[in-house]
């Protein structure tokens, strides 16, 4: 029941009242948090951007042990990056035992979100493994940053492109004020 209401609150207007609830969930119940209480109320202060309250609950996972669980790993990468700390994004990620491709994903979206852009080409070439995901991501941040060569680049080296790949190159040269190149995106597509 706990994990559904924090759930419920990291995406409500409130999303401070997910830590509230976890905290009630510790005082009153034998039940002790586990992955999906942590990641969820991690959730939540990546919502309303507290990294005082981000690092108290890297603390505690710590303490439960659960620091390296991909799950909660993958949401503390998340919520550093949404703090605008890199540093421990990747931290958490170097840490970490054996991620998979969506925490792989997740540190070059946080590289990407700081502003850290040869951060995330440097995760991107470490990258043992990448789905189509991770294209769309390395795509969505060199539009968003304005570097449409390399977006192109990548776009060009791509094994497989989806609707998500196709709409992020038109988008993102339209956005950077580049229609003809947009709509040459299009008329491909």
């Amino acid at each position: 029941m706990y994990n559904t209401l924090i759930r419920g609150l990291a995406e409500s207007e409130t999303p401070s009242d997910s830590l509230h609830t976890l905290v009630k969930m510790r005082r009153q119940s034998i039940v002790l948090p586990h992955n999906i209480s942590f990641a969820f109320t991690l959730k939540a202060v990546a919502n309303f951007r507290s990294l005082r309250a981000g690092l108290q609950l890297h603390g505690q996972a710590l303490c439960h042990g659960l620091d390296n669980h991909i799950f909660v790993g993958t949401t503390l990468i998340s919520m550093y990056a949404e703090c605008g700390n890199v540093h421990s994004a990747r931290q958490v990620f170097e840490e970490m035992s054996d991620p998979n491709v969506v925490t792989w994903n997740a540190v070059v979206t946080a590289s990407f979100r700081c502003g850290d852009m040869e951060g995330a080409e440097h995760m991107f070439k470490r990258m043992t493994i990448r789905n189509l995901t991770s294209w769309n991501v390395m795509l969505a941040g060199y539009t968003k940053a304005g570097k449409l060569e390399s977006a192109r680049q990548a776009f060009s080296e791509m094994p497989l492109k989806d609707d998500v790949s196709w709409s992020t190159m038109i988008v993102g040269f339209a956005h950077n004020g580049l229609f003809d190149e947009a709509f040459g995106f299009f008329r491909q597509l």
